[in-house]
């Protein structure tokens, strides 16, 4: 499955906390703890199951960025949180 195919979604295992733009995210399996800089925050609140095409579309409806320019960013960031077992799906 292509990257743009996946449907990701937050780990149920994961509590997430907000902060103005930033987030703080708690695994509770590890204990581990780490935190989100505004960009990742708004890819990772989108994280609900979706298509990667829907994550990319709705971060550029809301900032008027280009689908282009965001999917790298989002693919990588998908990639990141995926590495640290983040996500599902």
């Amino acid at each position: 499955m292509s990257g743009e195919d996946r449907r990701p979604a937050r780990h149920p295992a994961i509590e997430t906390a907000v902060f103005g733009s930033e987030a703080v995210l708690y695994d509770e399996r590890s204990g581990m703890v780490h935190q989100l800089n505004g960009s990742a925050c708004a890819i990772w609140m989108l994280l609900d199951g979706r298509p990667v095409d829907d994550v990319v579309a709705t971060l550029s409806q809301t900032t008027g960025i280009p689908d282009d320019d965001l999917r790298r960013d989002v693919l990588q960031a998908l990639t990141e949180l995926g590495a640290a077992g983040l996500l599902t799906g």
